[in-house]
């Protein structure tokens, strides 16, 4: 039997039901339906034993290659620059997920419609339209200020996108992107979104979720809850944090 809106029951053919884009797993006949549910529905969103049963397990900084000075690049727009494709590949699937995650406990689900899906919301046809609105905004998002420099690396092409798409689709193999382990952890399928604690665990380090954050947020042009990170960027960038 096909599944019937969490809120007002609902079902097809009546209504087209869509799944929350942080749990993947709660049913919702409209925006309407699924923000009024919401004060409830996030004491519970990501956290069902099902959903952690099934993510890829976290490892100890999975990078290829480690990334010296961290917010120094982020200020100068150069954080993925001079990186393995791989890695790129990696932390931009991750920020993306970061983000969804903290838009998510901060702003609450319109705004992860308005601003993450852009109010084109998951489908059949196009599972991941979040992940591919990021992509293109960090394609044409302005560059740094200090330097110049594009958020994405020089060598990105149409090619090297379609590879970054195929990853987060689960499906690194055809373009051979990648190791088992990090095709399973980059796959949205799986696990739609991050919280801090796993990025930190992931990474290995307690600051990386900071890192992260900044990314998305030279994406975006925006921080979280409209909270830029400039300052601290600077501060951080300043002192030279490593990690």
């Amino acid at each position: 039997m096909a599944d019937s809106c969490t809120l007002c029951g609902a079902s097809p053919p009546a209504v087209t039901i869509k799944r929350c884009a942080k749990c993947s797993t709660t049913p919702y006949c409209s925006r309407d339906c699924q923000k009024a549910d919401w004060k409830s529905h996030k004491k519970t969103c990501g956290k069902s034993p099902s959903a952690s049963s099934s993510s890829p397990s976290a490892t100890s900084n999975p990078l290829t290659h480690p990334i010296t000075t961290p917010f120094t690049r982020l200020d100068q727009g150069t954080y993925l620059h001079d990186l393995p494709e791989q890695d790129v590949y990696a932390l931009l699937i991750d920020a993306y997920r970061l983000r969804v995650s903290d838009v998510t406990n901060l702003d609450g689900a319109a705004m992860v419609a308005d601003e993450i899906f852009m109010d084109d919301e998951p489908s059949a046809a196009d599972p991941f339209p979040g992940f591919r609105h990021f992509l293109n905004t960090a394609q044409f998002c302005p560059p740094a200020e200090a330097t110049g420099a594009s958020v994405l690396p020089p060598w990105w092409s149409a090619a090297k996108r379609r590879a970054c798409d195929l990853l987060a689709a689960g499906r690194g193999e055809e373009e051979g992107v990648g190791t088992p382990e990090l095709r399973a952890w980059c796959d949205l399928r799986r696990k739609a979104v991050l919280d801090k604690g796993e990025v930190s665990a992931r990474y290995g380090s307690p600051q990386f979720p900071m890192q992260l954050r900044m990314l998305a947020e030279a994406v975006y042009q925006r921080g979280v809850g409209g909270m830029p990170g400039t300052s601290m960027r600077k501060v951080m960038a300043s002192q030279g944090t490593t990690k």
